[in-house]
């Protein structure tokens, strides 16, 4: 009960301290959310474990090894009195008062630094001459855009949750179904059809900030490229890792061709795709700082089916490369994989050409009203 009470101050304390700044807040709510996430394969996992014949003989080595926890140390000792083994009692009440007194400091620590620690913290000097990746990218318009796509993937924490399911996915249907499932082999599929709308509010996310992109008169053309070459420099290393380290693992590697062919078809479409939406689009979204479970004011219920609009045009893209892999998964041949590769990439290549192209007009005559209506948002 102690250590229950003492960590569940220290949790709070932690929010406290942490929640003084932006980067703690957003540190605490991506940790919530990855529990969140989990708690589903963790369940299943649990209930798999407990419907198994042999579960009788499971239960006890389950509680043996607790028992040498911090969880379930303090529980086991009665039970090692009652039978005489003296020496595991002391070792095991050992463990016990050693997790109390370690909850305890980090208590005394982490209030001391609630407490103390300013919410304002002074700003940070930058180095003279320190331009980060604005120094080492292209110059113009499609490389400023680049520069500040890219630093928004690697430091915005919204753009970084989506980034998420790229190690869970193949975590949850580890859990589900095993390496050796074919659900855990094509998790790549799934990861690019969330990442194919990444940039569905890319101006939306810019907020009122968008009024910088058209002070500077950055052609639409150059804006939609820029944008879509950030997240391809992410996006895209991360797929093909994914499709190559799952299929490997799965021994499923004579489909790698299939698995690309169908996630670049279906992310290289999407980003063409949203390259267009968020040219025409914008929707209410959470502030750089904001919880990802807080609500958010304007949202409704016709904005929150838009995202489904968009996700319908990106698998429309992805068809012909997902209906070649799916036929190689079905017939065993495997022209059809590289058949599947080779559409992909050049139907969704092209997709993303003609995104380019087209949300660059559409830009171009759009942007003022875009910024005009992200300006009309209610912030409270």
């Amino acid at each position: 009960m102690l250590t229950c009470v003492v960590a569940s101050r220290l949790v709070s304390a932690l929010s406290s301290g942490l929640g003084g700044n932006r980067r703690g807040r957003e540190f605490v709510g991506t940790i919530v959310l990855i529990l969140l996430i989990m708690a589903g394969p963790i369940v299943t996992g649990t209930l798999a474990l407990t419907s198994t014949a042999d579960v009788r003989d499971r239960i006890p080595r389950i509680a043996d090894v607790l028992g040498w926890t911090p969880i379930g140390a303090v529980w086991a000792v009665p039970a090692d009195v009652a039978a005489g083994q003296g020496v595991s009692a002391v070792a095991r009440l050992l463990i016990a008062a050693a997790t109390l007194a370690a909850l305890w400091l980090l208590w005394a620590r982490a209030l001391r630094g609630a407490v103390t620690t300013p919410r304002q913290r002074a700003a940070k000097v930058a180095r003279s001459g320190a331009l980060g990746l604005f120094g080492r990218m292209p110059t113009g318009g499609v490389g400023a855009t680049w520069e500040r796509s890219l630093t928004a993937w690697l430091r915005d924490p919204r753009y970084l949750r989506q980034l998420l399911i790229v190690p869970l996915f193949p975590l949850l249907f580890a859990f589900t179904s095993g390496i050796d499932g074919f659900m855990f082999s094509s998790s790549a599929v799934l990861v690019a059809l969330v990442l194919c709308l990444s940039g569905y509010t890319d101006v939306s996310y810019d907020g009122t900030a968008f009024a910088s992109v058209l002070a500077t008169f950055i052609r639409g053309r150059d804006d939609r490229l820029g944008r879509l070459l950030g997240a391809a420099s992410i996006g895209i290393p991360l797929i093909v890792l994914l499709a190559v380290v799952t299929t490997a693992v799965g021994g499923r590697l004579e489909h790698l061709p299939g698995i690309l062919g169908a996630s670049l078809g279906l992310v290289l479409g999407g980003y063409g795709v949203s390259a267009v939406s968020s040219a025409l689009l914008v929707t209410p979204v959470a502030a750089p700082g904001d919880s990802p479970f807080k609500s958010v004011p304007g949202q409704t219920f016709l904005t929150g089916l838009l995202v489904f609009v968009v996700m319908g045009a990106c698998l429309v893209i992805g068809a012909p490369a997902i209906a070649f892999a799916v036929a190689g998964f079905i017939t065993g041949a495997a022209v059809w994989g590289w058949v599947a590769l080779v559409v992909g990439i050049v139907v969704g290549g092209g997709a993303a050409a003609l995104g380019v192209w087209l949300g660059g007009r559409t830009l171009d005559r759009t942007g003022p009203d875009l910024l005009q209506r992200i300006k009309a948002f209610p912030t409270t």
